[in-house]
């Protein structure tokens, strides 16, 4: 997270809530570079589906996104 804000792309503000928390926003240039990366997923996924078809592409992305458990050489207990 302190990268993304030390590149411009998130802030941090004060919780109106909590004098001890802050809360964290996206920037106007975090917001671009996500429209510009959601574009280009876009995209890849689209040329996918033009050479595996749309079922192809669609198993493929479920399969990715499924939650597969902690990996096995995860440190944290």
């Amino acid at each position: 997270m302190h990268g993304l804000i030390a590149m411009g792309l998130l802030r941090q503000v004060p919780d109106p809530d909590s004098a001890r928390r802050r809360l964290i926003r996206t920037t106007t240039e975090g917001r671009r570079v996500h429209e510009r990366a959601q574009a280009a997923i876009a995209v890849v996924e689209s040329v996918l589906a033009d050479g595996i078809g749309r079922a192809g592409a669609d198993a493929l992305r479920q399969a990715l996104t499924a939650d597969w458990g902690r990996p096995p050489f995860d440190p944290a207990p």
